[in-house]
């Protein structure tokens, strides 16, 4: 069996990795195909998925009221995206949106490298709080981080699980400003995963492959175990498009995140305290969001 290319995307660059056989695709197109879909409707995130019946954590719903989920989720963010946006750098515009979490109480926090890479200014939009400019102190090419700060004491910092659980088949949440047709959201959103076992060598920062709908805007947010301690940092995503283009088989919703193992010592690197526990209790997704509204953070780039 030849090895097949599959290739991830970051912030338009891709990477290329190879999978033993056609094991992967093949695993993704017998899940499309196994089970009916439904309308899933989590109310308190005021979210419709499409999902298999046993996978539903919510009510299932019909056409006609998943449409007016979204068509009401739609308006609300076009009413927020339509205010007047604060300048940061005079002349220059926002030309994109990432996510960022602060992991100090001093106002430092980190995001992707690729999130802020050559822009003119950065900025941050938390939750309920004024559009702030930051400051990028350090970067990571390599293991794709950057270190801000801001002049702004955040509400909570991160605490992040050591020792980490690295098994398929874990529960976990992205916490992080995805677009949803083509507008950024300026409130953080949650989206449910669950860990896989990867069947192509990944890149050495890229540590943990989970299977969710990262879209733009999610680089650089945490990826949150079901107590809220962060695991890693979304960083990719693998490329449907061109994975199709090569094999004909649709690979949808697999991410990859930098595990703590790397994020830490970038931390430490650059003497930045930062909180660790090895467990918690276990939260619903409502308390996962709330627990992460305070430390999550949209990050802008100004060109």
């Amino acid at each position: 069996m030849r090895p097949l290319r599959v290739s991830i995307r970051i912030a338009g660059a891709v990477v290329m990795l190879l999978a033993a056989g056609f094991a992967l695709c093949r695993g993704a197109a017998a899940q499309e195909a196994s089970g009916n879909v439904v309308y899933c409707y989590n109310e308190a995130l005021d979210l419709v998925q499409n999902t298999a019946p046993a996978q539903c954590n919510g009510r299932i719903i019909g056409q006609k009221e998943a449409d007016e989920v979204k068509r009401r989720r739609l308006e609300r963010m076009r009413g927020a995206v339509s205010r007047p946006v604060q300048e940061i750098a005079p002349g220059k515009r926002l030309t994109g949106t990432g996510s960022g979490f602060f992991v100090a109480a001093d106002g430092r926090l980190v995001t992707n490298n690729h999130v802020v890479d050559n822009c003119a200014a950065v900025s941050i939009l938390p939750p309920d709080l004024e559009r702030k400019e930051a400051r990028v102190l350090s970067v990571d090419t390599a293991n794709d981080f950057a270190l801000l700060a801001v002049d702004i004491v955040p509400t909570a910092v991160a605490t992040f699980r050591v020792p980490a659980e690295r098994g398929a088949g874990r529960k976990v949440v992205l916490i992080g400003y995805p677009k949803n047709e083509a507008i950024a959201r300026i409130q953080p959103f949650l989206t449910p995963g669950e860990t896989t076992s990867p069947r192509s060598p990944l890149p050495s920062f890229l540590g943990l492959q989970f299977q969710a709908d990262v879209r733009p805007g999610n680089s650089g947010g945490p990826l949150l175990d079901e107590s809220g301690m962060v695991l890693g940092v979304v960083t990719a995503k693998i490329n449907t498009v061109n994975v199709a283009k090569q094999t004909g088989q649709v690979i949808r919703e697999i991410g990859y995140a930098t595990d703590n193992d790397i994020l830490l010592q970038f931390l430490k690197a650059n003497d930045v305290p930062y909180a660790t526990a090895p467990d918690g209790p276990t939260l619903k997704e409502a308390g996962l969001l709330s627990v992460a509204k305070g430390f999550a953070t949209r990050v802008e780039c100004w060109k």
